[in-house]
């Protein structure tokens, strides 16, 4: 049975970022996090952990997010990360719209905490 999703459910903001190049004024070649836009999510934590090298137990902070359907963001998800004023960033690893046909008015993003 599929997931019944109300946009007053969308309470979290966030902001989009796209990682890109761009030049410095010694034509050095870096990344820079380009501002997109703000968004409305629904976060919801997705529980795992996994072995490290030293076979300790570390969580995977691996968050799950709904939001409102985008084509850009549906087909280009994962050049996106996600950041939360109090929580950091989020690498999106992908992008899966819910509903059906013309119905698609949602995203299912997975996602999890980004390095650095």
């Amino acid at each position: 049975m599929a997931t019944t999703i109300h946009k007053g459910e969308l309470s979290t903001r966030g902001k989009l970022f796209k990682r890109v190049y761009t030049n410095t004024p010694t034509q050095e070649r870096v990344y820079v996090d380009e501002f997109i836009k703000k968004i409305w999510l629904k976060q919801m934590p997705v529980s795992g952990e996994e072995d490290d090298d030293d076979g300790k137990i570390r969580s995977l902070e691996v968050l799950k997010f709904i939001t409102h359907y985008s084509k850009d963001l549906n087909k280009n998800g994962t050049k996106y990360f996600i950041r939360l004023e109090d929580d950091g960033d989020f690498e999106i690893h992908s992008a899966l719209p819910i509903g059906q046909g013309k119905m698609k008015r949602f995203l299912e993003l997975k996602t999890s905490r980004k390095d650095g």
